[in-house]
């Protein structure tokens, strides 16, 4: 007996409509598809096949359990039912729908109502509309191997490469689809997949480029997807007129929920106020070429888009449907275009590896040659430096010799006694005085500079040490300068009366 439920609303609440979808192309075509509102639960216990499930049932009891819930609440719950992925896998997701002995017609608001509750309440779960038939795939890489050797010989590299990197897997299997050999991965955690792909791994010096199947994770139950839209700029807007068209309700409400372009503006997604406008659209084929062949920029679209349920194109890959001849042409085409392309790729990675051998070489002799011009250049600055500092020592001898001069001519003058006036003896004897003491500072400093030249003369410079000698305190020709003249004839000087 039916369960009494609430009404519908007048419009389906979309509380998320922001969520990834896959704009790889994959030629793994699916053959099953499958019809159905459903439920996909993420993050749940994954101990066992059973352990998904039997953990969602425990979400589900504790959501009844909860005090102050409506009759009708209380009825939504009951007429849930789990269904568990995969009867071999240990898998980390499970199905939630309704019983359809007690809900007989589609209500995918109150899954929506149910699948906003458990987001809110359980914030570790992911739950999102079922995507297609068979097993998950919105977690899913695959990478294509040469042949069955390279498949078994790559295998372990890339599970090493993934287990480095703490890359998480779910599932991962070997098979040979259409004819190609590859590897598949199935991920926990979706931020991965998207790391992967953005960086794929790099065994061997081969980049192994993954590729991901193309789905629309549904926003809503009612959701209808039309294939063929690429390079059509006003698709949207002329998509949107033919729904509003199609499915024109009596009471003036609009059919169409929501609607955007997904893929690149390959598909066009819309969400539909009810089940029936949803299948009506669905099944809208012949009607979409007829009103494609009235409009004035619809009449030029080739091939016509074809409309049908997301779910169910997303179990075909999102591609249009083509004649077993096209297919089979297209595979042969792909897998020719695969060989030319990893061809392409390993010439290209051979000649990186010899630019790189020629690059190190070059940049090997340029830094011996480096290393020898800041030698030389070292030596030069030394002995740069050793004849500076002779010069600087002859100047200071010459300094020396005037100084001596000086100070011989102030001595006669002191040894004449009475002969020259009082004035002209003090002036010889303070003089004789200041001579004595530059004396030694000269000595001092031709000492020093001579103890420098020493040190330069027995070391070996290093390259980039500067090997110039630092300037004096006092610079000996400044304050010689008066003195490396001649000699002042003292005796001429005269006395003031």
């Amino acid at each position: 007996m039916p369960l009494s439920l609430p009404p519908p609303p007048p419009q389906p609440e979309l509380f998320d409509l922001e969520r990834p979808s896959s704009p790889t192309e994959d030629d793994e075509v699916p053959s099953t598809a499958y019809e159905g509102i459903e439920l996909t639960v993420y993050g749940l216990d994954r101990a066992t096949p059973l352990s998904a499930s039997e953990h969602l049932r425990r979400l589900i009891e504790e959501t009844k359990a909860r005090p102050g819930l409506s009759v009708e609440a209380q009825n939504v719950l009951r007429a849930l039912v789990v269904r568990q992925a995969d009867s071999r896998h240990a898998l980390d997701y499970a199905y939630l729908s309704f019983d359809q002995a007690l809900v007989p017609h589609p209500r995918a608001d109150l899954l929506q109502g149910v699948r906003k509750n458990l987001v809110e309440t359980y914030p570790d779960i992911r739950v999102q509309w079922r995507t297609h038939a068979g097993l998950d795939k919105t977690r899913r890489l695959t990478f294509a191997m040469d042949g069955h050797a390279q498949a078994q010989e790559v295998g372990p590299k890339l599970n090493e490469w993934l287990e480095r990197r703490k890359y998480r897997i779910l599932t991962t299997f070997t098979s040979r689809a259409s004819g190609t050999w590859r590897i598949t991965y199935d991920f926990l955690d979706p931020a991965h997949v998207d790391a992967i792909f953005l960086s794929p791994p790099v065994i061997g010096g081969r980049t192994y480029y993954p590729t991901r199947p193309r789905f629309i994770i549904p926003t809503y139950g009612y959701q209808i997807a039309i294939l063929g839209c690429r390079d059509w700029q006003s698709a949207k807007t002329t998509l949107d007129q033919f729904v509003r068209q199609l499915c024109r309700r009596d009471n003036a409400l609009d059919p169409l929920v929501h609607s955007r372009m997904e893929l690149g503006g390959d598909v066009y997604t819309a969400v539909l106020h009810d089940w029936e406008s949803t299948l009506k659209v669905a099944d809208s084929g012949p009607a979409l070429e007829a009103f494609l062949s009235r409009h004035v920029l619809g009449r030029h679209i080739s091939p016509v888009p074809q409309p049908g349920l997301l779910y169910c194109l997303n179990g075909s890959g999102l591609f249009l449907r083509q004649g077993a001849p096209d297919r089979e042409r297209s595979s042969l085409e792909l897998q020719q275009l695969r060989h030319e392309l990893d061809a392409v790729r390993q010439q290209g990675l051979e000649q990186i590896r010899t630019l790189y051998s020629t690059l190190a070489l070059t940049n090997e002799a340029i830094s011996a040659m480096n290393t020898r011009l800041d030698l030389s250049l070292a030596a030069m600055t030394n002995l740069a430096a050793q004849h500076a500092l002779d010069a600087q020592a002859n100047q200071l001898e010459f300094s020396i010799a005037d100084l001596r001069r000086e100070q011989d001519q102030c001595q006669l003058i002191l040894v004449l006694g009475d002969q020259v006036p009082e004035e002209m003896r003090q002036h010889s004897l303070r003089r004789m005085r200041e001579c004595e003491e530059q004396l030694n500072e000269r000595r001092r400093q031709v000492l020093e500079l001579r103890k420098r030249m020493t040190v330069l003369g027995t070391r070996t410079p290093t390259p980039g040490e500067p090997a110039l000698p630092s300037p004096m305190t006092a610079t000996p020709a400044d304050e010689t300068a008066d003195s490396r003249a001649a000699p002042r004839d003292l005796s001429m000087d005269t006395a003031p009366n």
